[in-house]
This record gives C-alpha cells, sequence and structure tokens, in this order.
C-alpha cells in the first residue's frame, strides 16, 4: 500500500498562497481539480463507517460517481440514475464490495461538499512523477436543502506513486516546514463532519445489556425488556416510512426477543402482566410478519436468475413492490392505531416501575442465571430431541417448529450473554448460528415457493404480460423448490451437528445443570 500523507491548513489560507509557499520548494507540475460536489453515503446504522471505510457520491462536468474507500483501497464506477440501494449499482467491483456489508439497507446523504484546487505532480531530480499532491478548498453542509453551507479548512493530501514512498521523505519534511500546515489524521470526510457537527450514525438496533451473575430475575429481566422497548422505539419511525427494510427486520427480532423471554423464562414478573403482554407481543408478530416474507421474497430475486429471462424479472419485481406497497399500507394501520399506543403507553409504565428491594417469596427473588438456566435447559432439550427424530422426508412445517425452538434458544443465549462463559457462547452461538442458517433458508425457500404458486394463480387475466408473469411466478416456484430440495442435506446435517458432545458440553455449562440438580435436590 502506497504512502499517504494528510495535512490541513489554516482556514484562512488561499488555495494559490499554499501552492506558491510549496512550489518555491518542490520540483512540481500544476493542474487545476475542477469544481465537483461530494456526496459522503452511508446507512442509518453506520455499516460502511463501521466497516471501515468512506462511500462518496461525486458530481462534476465529467458525469457522476460513485467510489468505495477503504484503507488503501479505492474501487469506483459510473453511475447514471439514482443508487439508492446495492443493487442500483451495475454489476462490478463497486457493487461486490458494498453489497455484503449494507445488505438491503438503503444509502442515505450524510454531509455533502464542494471543493476544488491543484493537483501538483511532485518530481525527482530526474523529473519523474514520485507523489502527487492535491491541495483543495471548499464548503460543507448537512443534507438538507436549507442548510446553510460552512468554509472546509484547505486539505492537502499526498499520495506516493507505488515504489517510491522513501523518496517522499523529502518533499514531507518540506510540507511539514510550513507555518499553518499541519499533519492531520482525518480523511476529507471527518474534515466535513466535523466542520458541519455531524457525526458517523451508530446502530440503535444493537443490544447492550450488562448483567450481574447474582442480578435477581426480575430486575435483571426488566433490564432485558427495557432495552429491547428501546430498540422497538427507534425502529418504529422506519417501518411506518417503509424506506428501510431492516428497520422492519429490528423491530420484529425486539419484539420476538420480548416474546420470547416473556414466555420461556417463567416467575421472573408477574404472571397477570406476562400473560396480558404476550397476547399483546404475539399479535405485534403477526402483523409485521406479510411485510417481513415480502422484504425476504424480493431480497431473494433482486440478483438476476437463469430461470429467468430479464423482461420477466423486472415485471415480477415490479408487482413484488407493488404488493410491498399494500402491506405497507396494511401495516401502518394497526402501528398507529389506539391499541398499538395504549400497549406501548401500559408495556413503558410496567418497565418504569421499581421491583420492591427487599428479598421477596418465589422465583422473583432467585437470581437471574438460575430462571433462565431452568428455561434454558428445557428449551435446548426440546430443540435437541426435535433434530434427532428429522428423516428426508420430515414435512417442512416440522422443521419450522425446530427452527422456531432454535430461534428462541439463540435469543435466550444473546440477551444473557455476558452472563456466561465467552468460549462457551461462542461455541453455543455458531452451533444455532448454522443451524438457523440452513433452516432459514429451507423455510424461505418453501415460503417463496408457496407464495409464488398462490401469485400465479390470481393471474386470471389474459394478455402478452399476464402470461409473462405468470410463467415468471411459476418458473421462480420450481426454482424455490429445487432450492429447497437442496437443502435437505445440509440441513439434515447441521441438526445431527447440534447434538455433536462440544455442544451439549457447552450448554451444560452455560446452563449450570450442576447448580440446576442441587437445587431440585
Amino acid at each position: 500500500m502506497a504512502l499517504e500523507a494528510r495535512y490541513a491548513a489554516r482556514l484562512d489560507w488561499p488555495v494559490e498562497r499554499i501552492v506558491e509557499s510549496l512550489a518555491a520548494l518542490l520540483t512540481v507540475r500544476r493542474r487545476l481539480l475542477a469544481r465537483r460536489r461530494i456526496t459522503f453515503l452511508d446507512t442509518s446504522d453506520g455499516r460502511v463507517g463501521r466497516a471501515g471505510a468512506c462511500l462518496t457520491l461525486t458530481a462534476d462536468a465529467g458525469g457522476r460517481r460513485i467510489q468505495w474507500r477503504q484503507g488503501g483501497m479505492r474501487v469506483g464506477c459510473a453511475v447514471s440514475g439514482a443508487v439508492q440501494f446495492a443493487w442500483d449499482l451495475p454489476p462490478g467491483s463497486v457493487r461486490q464490495r458494498i453489497e455484503p456489508i449494507i445488505g438491503a439497507r438503503p444509502l442515505l446523504p450524510l454531509a455533502e461538499a464542494e471543493q476544488d484546487g491543484v493537483q501538483l505532480d511532485v518530481l525527482d531530480e530526474a523529473r519523474k512523477v514520485i507523489a502527487r499532491l492535491d491541495i483543495v478548498a471548499g464548503r460543507a453542509r448537512l443534507p438538507k436543502r436549507r442548510s446553510s453551507w460552512q468554509s472546509l479548512q484547505p486539505l492537502l493530501t499526498l499520495n506516493a506513486l507505488r515504489g517510491y514512498d522513501e523518496q517522499c521523505a523529502g518533499p514531507i519534511a518540506i510540507i511539514e516546514s510550513r507555518p499553518g500546515i499541519g499533519r492531520s489524521e482525518l480523511a476529507l470526510q471527518g474534515h466535513v463532519l466535523r466542520t458541519i457537527g455531524a457525526s458517523l450514525p451508530q446502530d440503535m438496533s444493537a443490544y447492550r445489556v450488562e448483567l450481574e451473575p447474582a442480578v435477581r430475575a426480575d430486575i435483571g429481566l426488566l433490564r432485558m425488556h427495557r432495552e429491547l422497548f428501546r430498540i422497538i422505539v427507534a425502529n418504529h419511525p422506519g417501518v411506518l416510512a417503509g424506506l428501510d427494510s431492516e428497520c422492519l427486520h429490528a423491530f420484529r427480532v425486539a419484539v420476538r426477543r420480548c416474546h420470547t423471554l416473556l414466555e420461556q423464562v417463567q416467575g421472573g414478573l408477574p404472571q397477570a402482566e406476562v400473560d396480558r403482554f404476550k397476547t399483546e407481543f404475539a399479535w405485534l408478530g403477526r402483523i409485521t410478519g406479510p411485510a417481513r416474507d415480502l422484504d425476504v421474497l424480493l431480497h431473494g430475486l433482486r440478483s438476476p436468475s437463469k430461470a429467468l429471462n430479464e423482461d420477466q424479472r423486472r415485471l415480477i419485481l415490479a408487482q413484488l413492490e407493488q404488493e410491498r406497497a399494500r402491506a405497507q399500507q396494511a401495516l401502518v394501520e394497526p402501528l398507529t392505531s389506539e391499541r398499538y399506543r395504549q400497549w406501548a403507553d401500559r408495556w413503558a409504565a410496567f418497565l418504569s416501575e421499581e421491583p420492591c428491594m427487599r428479598p421477596g417469596v418465589g422465583c422473583d427473588a432467585l437470581p437471574l442465571m438460575t430462571v433462565v438456566s431452568q428455561s434454558g435447559w428445557s428449551l435446548y432439550r426440546r430443540t435437541l430431541s426435535g433434530t434427532e427424530h428429522v428423516r428426508d422426508d420430515t414435512p417442512a412445517h416440522e422443521l419450522h417448529r425446530i427452527r422456531v425452538d432454535a430461534r428462541q434458544l439463540r435469543y435466550l443465549i444473546d440477551t444473557t450473554a455476558n452472563l456466561h462463559d465467552a468460549e462457551d457462547v461462542a461455541t453455543i452461538q455458531r452451533a444455532l448460528g448454522r443451524l438457523q442458517a440452513v433452516l432459514g433458508e429451507f423455510n424461505d425457500a418453501c415460503v417463496q415457493a408457496s407464495w409464488l404458486r398462490r401469485y400465479a394463480t390470481t393471474l386470471n387475466e389474459t394478455g402478452r404480460d399476464a402470461t409473462s408473469m405468470r410463467h415468471a411466478a411459476e418458473a421462480l416456484a420450481g426454482l424455490a423448490d429445487r432450492r429447497a430440495q437442496a437443502l435437505r442435506k445440509p440441513a439434515n446435517q447441521q441438526l445431527l451437528l447440534f447434538g455433536e458432545a462440544a455442544t451439549r458440553v457447552a450448554f451444560e455449562r452455560v446452563f449450570h445443570m450442576e447448580h440446576l440438580t442441587e437445587l431440585v435436590q
């Protein structure tokens, strides 16, 4: 990786003054850098920034270009239309870099900047180019039309050509000798965000709860539910807007984690309240399911398929997007209803109550570790029993039941992870992750095949488009069937691996089976 050195100059120094100061001491060739508009992009949860990357959309007289920069690696490509999702990019290296990181999340503007300046080719004694020095100035603002522009410090970036790092020591010393110019750890994006008073977005859906091993069950459960409710509240506006499918996913995961804790961890909270709120969480899971199923189906169909020509793919994607829009309308109504508001108010009030701190009678006075261990071991045994009875002809709905049990077990482990040994948790999470992945893919394929066949039967009208869409839906359904069938073998393999000794030992240690045995005796 070639050397890069970054500097910032005094705000009141024009670019030409800096150029003249350096050109008097270096052998250079000058080139004007045309004015350009730069939009910095990231997802709402900061996935680009967390990957240590920077994503920009640049517009100048030559057109629009998107660039991905990660460490010393840069890849870019020209774009013509709007770029909101990874699938809006043309196939190639940029999309290959971005898609695994942002998934289905939309790209949002973080900031805008305009800049121009001068590029200096830095020459050695033989007049060979050893480095390029960009000296730019400009302005920046928040990505809102009426935001005011703020002046940026002049920025200097020296990039050594490959193999010339050592020869750049002299030019670097000269740059650093100039008054009013200092080293900077920040790249352009960092300067822009600092200037406009913004920061990289954070993941508001990450679950963060620290629990002490001896914490009482009721106190620990309330802490966990408060954090999950925070995630629900944080994602609710995004679910209503319908622009980011991951908001709905995070909302549903938090809802299901709450439901799992209420259903599986018995005795830690008042049973009457548990029963009442379990009903409401089950309702939230039901009403958000159809939209999420369509999100998964759409995501699976975004990539070109050999089973379809491009026209068929575009037609069925357009139809599915219309179905998703209708599902969104059907989702907004209950999530803005009086029932939802009353549930949120009652749940918030329940979570705000502090448990009685004097020792109680019953499970609420037991350590959270004990209550979770009792519930978790029972759920683990049920999941294991299900995996042991699977055959090649086991119906899909039975595999789905195992998947649900494994998912609940994973939620129980994830929400109490810091109570347990990190290595045991990692062993369990790997085993559950592999099991959930293959069963999830199998279930998605079955759901897709079923949905597509139902959709094909609704296309009774005649015409070239209707016929083409019906053929496309039937072709995709057949493809989903074949994918489900192909997943049977790896699913069975993961089901067998779930019962291996190392995983069982990790579960025994995490759920403290020796301690539970003493309690029973």
